[in-house]
């Protein structure tokens, strides 16, 4: 048995597999138009080169589902983080991980070959929801597609919309799932669990910290620490209004330096060796920076990782606030600002206060704990 992906012309099989998927997409209505451009760009732009190949079929294995190859350095972390852990998880078996931009003829190769025994997992993050539609109806091809095989979700923010889009997403993501006898979806904040819980009732849902945390800390500042980092959202998740980022600027001023670092690289491909040169390089400013201000979700757990102090505002999506609220509340490095909070005075008070703390490195230790909890009772 060989795990060796084709290319997408060949073969009935890939054909079986992308028919489907091309007729669901444009049967999904004028409002997923995105999807389609989405699913077209990534369709062509697939390597036509085997992505992955088994390097001890007698094994069981293990799989990493709709990996990042693009340039979110969240989403690339949690693919390092989730191989890892289940490198460690599973000592005697192989995992692969396999790129999202490699999903149709993964699926297609994987149908014939893969054993009862190996498992799927699917990739953590934010978009179980009509938000990112695209991914998650990639989401919902691998589930509908191994029936028989333990399948993971690692933890995700789970939110699906109230508009006719949204709504109709969820039930077809419900109606999906359901039909899945072993499926165990983890969930990272409270309001995704009781979402989840709800439209995902014949599933198994766990909530768990977001597995970055379980990375051992990668950097830690062996130079004096300087100025504060900026790391803010410039995509459809973005709540800070000019004023509120003018404000930011203005309570900057008061530290020896101010720079600007987004966990967003860009529209670009990029493969393992990449990913951890950049993931290496903004875990470094990251630890070498007095404060971190960000309202990305990711900010702030890179930030909890390098043991950097971080004022938290909350992005659009509410996800920031309620994560922190879920499982950092206890943490002396994090505190949160709301829209309706940010103001001068409050940015100046936060920002004097947290940066005399100091690095708890036993809630890091508790958060990993919990994570292996909720992981043991999903792979049941």
């Amino acid at each position: 048995m060989s795990y060796e992906f084709v290319e997408l012309q060949q073969g009935e099989r890939v054909s079986r597999v992308i028919a489907p998927l091309r007729r669901r997409v444009l049967r999904s209505g004028a409002g997923q138009a995105l999807v389609r451009r989405r699913l077209r760009r990534a369709l062509a732009a697939a390597d036509p080169d085997p992505a992955i190949r088994a390097s001890d079929p007698r094994k069981r294995h293990v799989f990493v589902a709709l990996g990042a190859d693009y340039g979110n350095l969240g989403d690339l972390a949690i693919t390092k983080a989730q191989r890892e852990y289940l490198e460690r998880a599973f000592p005697d078996a192989v995992v692969e991980a396999i790129p999202i931009s490699r999903s149709m003829p993964a699926i297609a190769r994987l149908r014939d070959v893969i054993g009862s025994s190996d498992v799927i997992t699917l990739i953590g993050g934010g978009n179980t929801g009509d938000r990112y539609d695209d991914i998650q109806f990639l989401r919902e091809l691998w589930v509908e597609s191994f029936p028989g095989n333990k399948i993971i979700s690692f933890p995700q923010t789970v939110e699906f919309s109230r508009s006719i889009t949204g709504r109709r997403a969820a039930r077809r993501a419900t109606r999906v799932y359901s039909s899945h006898p072993r499926l165990a979806i983890l969930v990272r904040d409270s309001r995704s669990a009781a979402h989840a819980e709800t439209i995902f009732s014949r599933s198994t849902v766990i909530s768990a910290p977001d597995v970055v945390l379980t990375q051992l800390p990668p950097v830690r500042s062996i130079v004096p620490r300087s100025g504060v980092l900026l790391a803010l959202r410039s995509d459809l998740e973005k709540s800070l209004t000019a004023k509120q980022e003018l404000l930011l600027s203005s309570v900057c001023e008061s530290f020896d330096s101010t720079r600007r670092r987004d966990t967003h690289i860009g529209d670009v491909r990029i493969g393992t060796a990449e990913a951890d040169t950049e993931l290496g390089d903004i875990w470094s400013e990251f630890a070498a920076a007095k404060l971190i201000v960000t309202d990305r979700l990711h900010g702030v757990i890179f930030a909890m990782i390098t043991g950097t102090p971080c004022i938290a505002l909350d992005s659009k999506t509410g996800k920031v606030a309620q994560f922190v609220d879920d499982w950092l509340r206890e943490s002396p490095l994090v505190q949160v600002l709301r829209a309706d909070e940010i103001n001068s005075d409050a940015l100046q008070l936060r920002a004097q206060s947290i940066t005399r703390l100091a690095v708890h490195e036993q809630h890091l230790a508790n958060l990993c704990r919990q994570f292996d909890h909720a992981f043991r009772k999903a792979a049941d």
